[in-house]
């Protein structure tokens, strides 16, 4: 981190500050754990900081990155330029840091004359720990970055993302009991809660569900692939927001395999084509403890109604099951909207 004195320390040591008087200590040359400086040049690219921007470190950078945040500065420490410049008494406790980045610019106020106005930015901050993290596999960050991967700044987004599939945080998995619902059932209980809407763009990929979905702006890949948890069947589900500009090019011109791969880390092993759309208005409410969301779909010139409640255990399942059934009437487990989709594209060929 630079001192505000280092200017001055240049000052009194200026007689070092020649080609030949830097040749004579090639400290810096020797220490770099990076190679990055040679007694005739410095290597930008190859400096530990221009890594740090770049997201997940191959094996070797990461070594060498070790546990730093934020650049690297052993060649500054070994300067004998710097003798002149007062040292730092203690470093700064990391985890404290790191409670001041969730807490936003007033939690970075403290560390406002260890790291300089330029970065006390949140955002800047916390992307630049989850790099750190990620490199050495630390996954205290893992309900942070779960919940910027909504966030409104693509960075973080992306940095949230990159360190959760470093850590080896497995992708949400979706049980739904899921219910078609008459109009009158839905019209019923759509005073319960206020609506919203959303709209599925949906992709052809044989069994698997692939999807963009746009709500309130926001914009989000979604792949689901089925798996059984406690003897319900349900999908691992692999999120990730993308920008509107990404989702009107792959809808014009189909999700391509390496897009796919890139976004959620998942191979779908060939390019996948625009099918259409379905518009929902969704509702949610709580009944029973437990979590529902009504929605009217209208897709190919049809409408329908249902009602879904996530669950997490069979107890919940049965529960919710049962409270659909008391209420709305409804037994059978219905088909997703993708397959309700499906089926009636196929209705119209």
């Amino acid at each position: 981190l630079k001192h505000p004195d280092h200017a001055e320390a240049i000052k009194l040591a200026d007689h070092l500050v020649t080609h030949e008087g830097c040749a004579e200590c090639q400290s810096c040359v020797r220490a770099c754990p990076m190679k990055a400086i040679r007694s005739d040049a410095f290597l930008a690219d190859q400096c530990l900081r221009a890594w740090q921007g770049k997201g997940e470190l191959p094996d070797g950078i990461r070594k060498a990155n070790a546990n730093r945040v934020l650049g690297c500065h052993t060649c500054q420490v070994v300067c004998p330029l710097n003798v002149a410049v007062p040292r730092i008494p203690s470093v700064v406790d990391g985890q404290a840091l790191w409670e001041g980045v969730k807490g936003g610019s007033k939690g970075l106020e403290p560390f406002a004359d260890l790291l300089g106005r330029n970065y006390l930015r949140p955002v800047k901050l916390a992307v630049l720990m989850l790099g750190a993290l990620a490199s050495m596999r630390d996954d205290r960050a893992k309900e942070a970055a779960t919940l910027w991967l909504d966030h409104q700044d693509e960075r973080l987004r992306t940095a949230a993302k990159d360190y959760l599939e470093a850590v080896g945080v497995k992708p949400h998995v979706e049980l739904e009991v899921k219910r078609l619902i008459t109009e009158e059932g839905y019209r019923r209980m759509a005073t319960r809660g206020e609506g919203v809407e959303q709209t599925n763009y949906f992709f052809a990929l044989g069994d698997k569900r692939l999807r963009i979905r746009e709500r309130s702006g926001e914009w989000a890949l979604t792949l689901k692939l089925r798996t059984e948890q406690d003897g319900l069947v349900g999908h691992n589900e692999y999120n990730a927001p993308i920008t509107r500009a990404e989702a009107e090019h792959f809808i014009a011109y189909g999700l391509d395999r390496a897009s796919v791969l890139t976004l959620l880390g998942q191979d779908i092993e060939v390019d996948a084509a625009y099918l259409g759309s379905l518009k929902t208005l969704r509702t949610a409410f709580e009944a029973d403890e437990l979590n529902f969301e009504l929605d009217k779909s209208e897709y190919l010139g049809v409408t329908d109604y249902e009602i879904e409640c996530e669950v997490n255990t069979p107890e919940e399942w049965d529960r919710a099951a049962k409270w659909i059934e008391v209420n709305l009437g409804s037994t059978e487990q219905a088909p997703g909207k993708f397959k309700r989709f499906c089926a009636r594209l196929d209705s119209l060929k």
